[in-house]
């Protein structure tokens, strides 16, 4: 009988603990959105010089590498899922991680000396930034089209 309630007890802390740790996962997954300023709108989601080469990859090692090949006015489609973004400056290159949680339009913008990434549609995105470990770098409300 003893060990029937001992069993009973060692349930519920498994099963209670096991919630707990799920329940702070989801949130810590899921509560990123609210670190966007909700009045505060950018217009570039970032900017790299005009001799810079732009790659796209959904892996980190690149192996899936795509150029673009950068113009004036090119929209760049992505489709939900994860992508890296690898700027290539000779030998210096930078990577920027982008998880996509729905279709977006990106569009490269002239602006004299450099290149933008800025958002092609007509709605706002919510854009949280991370490196390639994953770890926080910016949110931003990435305003888009005629704002």
């Amino acid at each position: 009988m003893v060990k029937k309630k001992i069993l009973a007890i060692d349930l519920v802390l498994l099963v209670g603990t096991a919630a707990a740790v799920f329940g702070m996962f989801w949130y810590l997954t899921y509560s990123q959105v609210a670190f966007s300023p909700v009045g505060d709108v950018d217009k570039v989601l970032f900017d790299f010089s005009k001799d810079s080469e732009l790659f796209i990859s959904s892996d980190r090692i690149f192996t899936s590498l795509e150029k673009i090949n950068l113009e004036n006015g090119l929209v760049i489609p992505l489709e939900e899922g994860n992508y890296y973004l690898k700027i290539q400056t000779g030998t210096v290159s930078k990577i920027m991680k982008f998880d996509i949680l729905e279709d977006v339009k990106l569009k490269v913008v002239d602006f004299g000396e450099s290149y933008g990434i800025v958002n092609a549609e007509d709605v706002l995105l919510n854009v949280q930034v991370n490196d390639p470990d994953g770890n926080y770098v910016k949110s931003v409300l990435l305003g888009g089209g005629n704002d």
